[in-house]
């Protein structure tokens, strides 16, 4: 089942009965000059106080996001995370040379990287090196990351089962979540 695209006359039931795509909240937003910024859930409450009231809102993290200072170009140990700081590849790189080659941004560096102001970035590495020896799994997935809940659910409730099947059953999830909220609509 194809999903329609999102416009100005989508309803706002219809809107959460639907999974959407970050890319399709964006381009949305971009559209009715509705800030992007943020994470899916950010950008999605936005989405639903237009649909609901017809106004943009301004919130205080789109002004924390224009208020926020540029970030260094290089960066050591020592370097204090500043506010408004995001996950970039000068940033990547940085770890990677201090870390090695199998450094990721995970949760945990992220949630480091934008809630650790004021923190050195030695403390961004012992916050990762304390991630990794967590076992797999251990670790909460936002709700705004529903395929990966998911993923992570099915793996555990049918080991052994293939990455087709995990996806089929996605697919069958979401048409059956999608019937159940229109039959209260």
């Amino acid at each position: 089942m194809k999903r329609p695209p999102l416009t100005t006359s989508t309803s706002l039931a219809d809107f959460r009965a639907r999974y959407w795509l970050k890319s399709d909240l964006v381009g949305f937003c971009r559209k009715q000059r509705i800030s992007p910024a943020g994470g899916k859930l950010d950008i999605a409450e936005r989405i639903e106080c237009f649909l609901q009231t017809g106004k943009v809102v301004r919130g205080r993290k789109v002004r924390r996001l224009i208020a926020a200072r540029p970030m260094p170009v290089h960066f050591t140990r020592e370097t204090i995370v500043g506010k408004g700081w995001r996950c970039t590849t000068a940033l990547r790189s940085f770890f990677e040379r201090e870390i090695g080659p199998s450094f990721h941004f995970n949760a945990a560096m992220r949630d480091f990287i934008h809630g650790g102001v004021g923190k050195p970035l030695s403390r961004g590495i012992a916050v990762w090196e304390k991630a990794q020896r967590k076992p797999k799994g251990s670790t909460t997935i936002g709700p705004q990351f529903e395929f990966n809940r998911h993923m992570r659910a099915y793996f555990r409730e049918n080991p052994g089962r293939s990455h087709t099947d995990a996806i089929a059953a996605w697919k069958k999830e979401k048409a059956m979540r999608s019937k159940r909220r229109r039959k209260h609509v």
